[in-house]
């Protein structure tokens, strides 16, 4: 079957996470060359220059080096152990990974990213964790990303004070990562 029966579809929400998702026919093979193809663009120096125009980076960010992972979720281990094995085998390198739905888990080391979305306008935050920490250390980056705040103010994971105290202090922030002055000192993270 085609259908996500009981995980939703794309822009569904799981819990309060978004679901994005295409759906794979099921019983046919994945076009490997897709996978190929989608590599290419970000691979070599010209083509992160043509990517990174593309997707509006930041200059602040595009002075660092990028190496991208790419990761292919496809099926559910119990559905076809044998061909997601098969696919592991046959895709798998040092930057690109197959992975079953039920073995994505949140990452503790992600406890501070912001999700964040190309809009017309720039980018616009679509989530803000609650452990997410504020300070010098992001605030030239995270200055461009809109709406943090309202991100914010619809987390059902943060207490009333907590929103508050964080809308105020992204503002604070990405003044003083729009001025870049300071020096950048991990104790000032909030």
């Amino acid at each position: 079957s085609t259908s996500r029966r009981n995980d939703g579809f794309p822009g569904d929400f799981i819990g309060a996470l978004p679901v994005n998702s295409v759906i794979h026919p099921a019983g046919r093979p994945i076009n490997t060359s897709t996978i190929n193809v989608l590599r290419g663009p970000v691979e070599t120096a010209q083509n992160q220059s043509v990517f990174m125009e593309a997707y509006d980076i930041p200059r602040v960010i595009r002075r660092r080096e990028i190496e991208p992972i790419h990761v292919l979720i496809y099926g559910r281990q119990r559905e076809n152990p044998e061909a997601i094995a098969k696919l592991r085998r046959h895709l798998t390198t040092r930057t690109r990974f197959v992975v079953p739905y039920e073995h994505l888990k949140p990452d503790a080391e992600c406890f501070g990213y912001l999700s964040a979305q190309l809009r017309t306008a720039g980018y616009e935050a679509v989530s803000v964790p609650p452990t997410v920490t504020v300070g010098p250390r992001h605030a030239s980056e995270w200055r461009l990303i809109h709406g943090k705040a309202e991100a914010v103010a619809c987390s059902d994971w943060m207490s009333v004070e907590r929103r508050a105290f964080l809308a105020g202090r992204f503002a604070y922030w990405d003044e003083w990562g729009r001025d870049g002055r300071g020096i950048v000192r991990v104790a000032d993270e909030e």
